[in-house]
């Protein structure tokens, strides 16, 4: 078990990462090693109270984390239910479980006397409705990632071709799921392999095509399926051979698992938001590859080696399909050119998908976009701006810049720059609409830029109505 800990690479890329996923996985584990804990001493209170806490304070850093707390809930019952046979095991047992809501609340009440304070919200969690946006944006996209330079879009989103000449309500968006059942199922299968398919391997990618890609994505889908296969093989052993302790241990992480699918299942998936599967995964594999080699069969090796290849290469392979879906990933090395965009989404990147101008590209920065010069263009012609959510109904935004610039003979030439400020300054709201010369001689390329102003927060900025005047007039 700590051999695949160990080994889980993925879960050791977030040690440097400014982010919930690194102190999630340390307080999952330290929930486990209580639950084994209270597994052998169901009566000793400091397993049961450093868990709880462990998982509570997981809740607290990061919402999503609530699979642990059913899984935890469920896991401290399958240890407590035998002491339900008699009559003073029930008094114990229930006392154990106040404990479990006791300390929950202890830990959530300072955030939800926040909530109802700040936001009349009465929640321990977020007080926005995050949960049905993700919901949305999960119907639209098949994956989501993130970019830094030299990479010159910051937001990678993979289409969901299945969402198509569909629509999404606003206020059920799970309702989609039920009014288009087959493509439903087909979006949330694709969801839970995105989970375990870490193709951009970094939070923060900084190469969308490295060199590596084809051998990483087999080893990655390689020890997904050796793991898969360690799962069952664990699963077998303990149906031919039942143990209470083995027995209780492979339902509470049965059920962790499924807790974690259930809550990322219809959301916008993150290669990160697989993490906890992949910590299952790893050791399952180690004992997978153990149990292989102590087999005497050759057929049933065989058979295990076969499976574990044929998934690494079917899991290349939809990967590879998957980010076919993305028009970042389609173009050589990130760039992205703002007419191809447009002409490959219909309507550019809607994101947020109801919220942006038709025809609008959205640019969160910091993003680069190019678009070539027609050879009879003299004028140039766009507009930006903020969606007014960015700074109304909650949002907050501190502002964002944008640059135009020429890309001539001499090098880039400045034709437009910009900072807008528009929960500060009203005159910075709505569409700046901009028409002015092109430089003589005609420059080959346009590049349109936006940058983060005093923080990335509420920066939902686009690009709109980019034409060459007198080339339409033409």
């Amino acid at each position: 078990m700590f051999c695949g800990l160990a080994l889980n690479f993925y879960a050791l890329l977030y040690i440097s990462e400014v982010l919930t996923e690194s102190l999630s996985l340390s307080l999952l584990f330290v929930a486990a090693g209580s639950w084994l804990w209270l597994q052998r001493e169901p009566r000793r209170l400091p397993s049961l109270l450093i868990g709880s806490a462990a998982v509570a304070a997981a809740v607290m850093i990061r919402p999503a984390n609530l699979f642990l707390l059913g899984s935890w809930v469920i896991g401290c019952g399958i240890v407590f239910a035998p002491l339900l046979e008699s009559r003073r095991g029930v008094v114990t047992a229930s006392g154990r479980m106040m404990m479990v809501a006791f300390v929950f609340s202890a830990v959530f009440f300072p955030q939800l006397i926040n909530n109802v304070r700040h936001w009349q919200q009465y929640t321990p969690l977020i007080a926005s409705n995050l949960q049905d946006k993700q919901q949305h944006w999960g119907i639209d996209w098949l994956k989501y990632g993130t970019s830094v330079p030299p990479v010159t879009t910051a937001q990678i989103f993979y289409d969901n071709p299945f969402a198509k000449n569909t629509s999404v309500k606003e206020l059920s968006p799970l309702r989609w799921y039920f009014d288009h059942p087959g493509r439903g199922v087909l979006t949330i299968a694709l969801h839970l392999f995105n989970m375990t398919d870490q193709d951009l391997v970094f939070t923060y990618a900084r190469d969308l095509h490295p060199w590596y890609r084809v051998p990483h994505t087999l080893l990655n889908h390689a020890v997904v399926g050796l793991g898969l296969l360690g799962f069952f093989l664990w699963w077998r052993s303990i149906v031919q051979r039942p143990e209470r302790a083995d027995l209780e241990a492979a339902t509470a992480l049965t059920i962790l698992a499924l807790s974690a699918c259930a809550i990322y299942a219809t959301t916008l998936v993150e290669m990160r938001f697989g993490l906890t599967l992949l910590s299952i995964l790893f050791p399952c594999a180690v004992f997978a590859a153990l149990r292989l080699v102590a087999m005497e069969k050759r057929s049933i090796k065989f058979a295990g080696v076969a499976f574990t290849v044929a998934y690494a290469v079917g899991g290349l392979l939809l990967s590879t399909w998957v980010r076919s879906q993305s028009i970042h990933l389609r173009l050589p090395h990130g760039a992205f050119d703002l007419k191809l965009a447009m002409v490959a989404s219909g309507q550019g990147l809607p994101y947020p998908p109801d919220l942006l101008p038709n025809g609008a590209i959205f640019a969160h920065p910091p993003t680069l976009l190019t678009l070539d010069v027609p050879a009879n263009a003299r004028q140039l012609a766009f507009a930006y701006g903020f969606l007014p959510k960015a700074y109304s109904e909650g949002g907050a935004t501190t502002g964002a810049c944008f640059r135009v610039s020429a890309e001539t003979a001499n090098g880039p030439q400045l034709l437009h720059e910009r900072c807008l400020r528009p929960t500060a300054v009203p005159a910075d709201r709505g569409k700046m609409e901009v028409s002015m010369p092109l430089p003589d001689p005609r420059p080959g390329r346009v590049i349109f830029e936006t940058m983060i102003g005093n923080g990335p927060e509420w920066d939902w900025v686009f690009w709109d109505d980019v034409s060459f005047p007198e080339e339409l007039s033409n």
